[in-house]
């Protein structure tokens, strides 16, 4: 499929805390409530409930940095 998603999972410290996990590899549909996703070089199937289609931002910007890597006046008053 090519799409990303991200994956709620349990944090390494407390276990019933759960946050949103970086984005994963979507490989497969499953029904109309499952897929299956790339989780650490293995396929996981996971329930449409705890995933998050994930959106990538665009890398270019109108900001431009300046020779001493401040962002200029212009590009601060633009946003």
């Amino acid at each position: 499929m090519g799409d990303k998603a991200l994956i709620l999972l349990p944090t390494e410290l407390k276990k019933l805390l759960m946050q949103w996990k970086r984005p994963f590899g979507v490989l497969a549909t499953i029904g109309s409530s499952e897929y299956r996703t790339e989780l650490n070089c293995k396929e996981k199937t996971f329930h449409a409930n705890i995933l998050r289609r994930h959106i990538a931002r665009d890398t270019v910007s109108d900001e431009t940095p300046t020779a001493d890597g401040s962002l200029s006046a212009a590009s601060i008053l633009a946003a």
